[in-house]
């Protein structure tokens, strides 16, 4: 029976609801996941649902937020959003996605964890259905675009890193950095194959390093 959305506090409801849209969309994908579903899943009503997020798309968007703001603390880049305010009241999901552009845009790679972009890569890879939706749905939700926007910056920050990390600021940086972000979309669009995402990296990083220094001494 569906649970009255009074007796539980806001932030414990959104996090049951966006708990149980990872799992749908990651399983069933997001096209097939229908919100009446998804309510049933956590004893609520559609519009229980759409109370807390208007649209399928600010469900989305939530999830990926949640998943990128836990991924950055557990690599000591940044604290995760919070849930709640100082007060205890709930925030909103424009206020995370506030937390999280700032964090975000004054990060200091030095200061995380070698090879951040890779626990990132990993954390996302078993959820490469619900990436692949967020090129086709960024172009109608804005949220999902924001969410897509931050996640450029995000890659391109640690990328950038762990090219610095291992090879400074040689001329090759830039070829190498594209190179690690075609790796990027390829481990988050592709079937897992038998390299983690940090080998994947460390082979084309070596691959492309070793091409640039053939042409150099050439």
């Amino acid at each position: 029976m569906p649970v009255n959305r009074k007796a539980v506090p806001r932030a414990e409801r959104e996090a049951l609801i966006l708990d149980r849209a990872a799992e749908m969309f990651r399983d069933a994908g997001f096209h097939e996941t229908a919100v009446s579903e998804l309510a049933r899943a956590c004893g609520l009503t559609a519009n229980a649902v759409t109370y807390y997020f208007p649209s399928k798309d600010m469900i989305l968007a939530a999830v990926l937020e949640r998943w990128t703001s836990a991924v950055l603390d557990e690599v000591g880049l940044a604290e995760a959003a919070g849930a709640t305010r100082a007060d205890g009241s709930p925030t909103t999901v424009a206020e995370r996605f506030d937390m999280l552009e700032a964090a975000v845009g004054s990060l200091d790679p030095a200061t995380g964890r070698p090879g951040s972009l890779a626990v990132l890569i990993e954390r996302l890879r078993p959820y490469r259905r619900v990436y692949a939706v967020v090129h086709e749905r960024m172009h109608a939700a804005s949220c999902v675009a924001r969410w897509h926007r931050l996640s450029h910056l995000l890659f391109g920050t640690l990328i950038t890193a762990d090219v610095e990390r291992r090879f400074g600021t040689a001329p090759a940086a830039g070829p190498l950095a594209v190179a690690v972000a075609l790796v990027e979309n390829g481990l988050l669009h592709e079937q897992e194959g038998t390299m983690s995402a940090a080998e994947l990296i460390e082979n084309v990083l070596d691959q492309v390093h070793l091409l640039h220094d053939c042409r150099a001494a050439g």
